[in-house]
């Protein structure tokens, strides 16, 4: 069997963070946005979790492997 294709973020992605960030209180669940990718093959983007004003909460680097494809519900969402 073959293991999974790791999925890789773009900048700009809506994410959902799979694991909390350990001291920033940012909890396992939260969503933000990709706003820096270093390079293609790079394990880790940046990712901003902003409050419901767009003002950041954090802001930091975070590995693909704990990160998933936001999917947003209810009208235009699926």
């Amino acid at each position: 069997m073959q293991a999974p294709v790791p999925v890789r973020f773009s900048l700009l992605d809506v994410v959902v963070l799979t694991e909390g960030v350990p001291g920033a209180g940012v909890p396992a669940g939260a969503v933000g946005t990709v706003v820096h990718v270093p390079d293609p093959s790079s394990t880790h983007c940046e990712v901003e979790v902003a409050d419901d004003g767009g003002r950041t909460l954090w802001w930091g680097p975070v590995a693909h492997a704990d990160l998933a494809p936001h999917r947003p519900c209810g009208p235009g969402g699926s």
